[in-house]
């Protein structure tokens, strides 16, 4: 799934292009409702992206288009309250992230005490976990709490086909349980990040 927030325009059809060379599958593309992100997503939309997720904003502003253009619409939370909004405005599907998640973190639940506090909430709509899940039990133990499926980022750094700087690749590889969580390496107001302990996060 693309992060087309900071993508210019005309570069979102060559990036959805190259992902079809390579899937059959249905892909989405991300998008981070903080930024101005009316023309991407009305170009993702005109290039036939199948799923659209957003994050950190209304998802109100852009269900409704996202629908009549024939795309399911994710919505990435953070708490139960923020997924009932999310419900209410029509999304297919609530992306519960705790804590644990790399890169923006969206709030400061755990994950496993925050996916069956979303499921609740949101029942029947479809659940989907993330936020430090990287294996099988993991996924088996988000499956067990009610979550349909799981959203796995900081993982896929790892692999081959990852535009990963060697350094960077190596550190998530050697990663243990300790790691920081910081606004000081934010690039916008209000998002907190995620990070490997480093000089920056200290």
């Amino acid at each position: 799934m693309p992060a087309l927030t900071w993508t210019p325009v005309e570069g979102i059809a060559p990036i959805t292009d190259r992902v079809r060379k390579v899937t059959g599958r249905p892909f989405g593309a991300n998008l981070v409702l903080e930024f101005p992100i009316e023309e991407k997503l009305d170009t993702c939309l005109e290039h036939g992206v199948p799923i659209i997720s957003t994050y950190w904003g209304d998802p109100t502003s852009c269900t409704a288009r996202i629908h009549a253009a024939g795309a399911v619409h994710l919505h990435v939370v953070g708490s139960p309250d923020e997924a009932r909004r999310a419900a209410d405005a029509g999304v297919d599907a609530v992306v519960a992230q705790g804590w644990e998640a790399g890169g923006h973190v969206r709030g400061s639940t755990a994950t496993l005490p925050l996916v069956p506090a979303v499921v609740d909430a949101v029942s029947p709509l479809p659940v989907v976990a993330a936020g430090g899940i990287a294996d099988g039990r993991g996924l088996a133990a988000v499956r067990m709490l009610g979550a349909q499926a799981a959203w796995m980022g900081t993982r896929f750094l790892t692999a081959t086909e990852a535009r990963t700087h060697d350094s960077y690749r190596r550190r998530v590889i050697d990663a243990g349980v300790e790691e920081a969580h910081t606004r000081g390496a934010s690039t916008a107001a209000g998002p907190a990040h995620r990070t490997a302990p480093c000089a920056t996060a200290r």
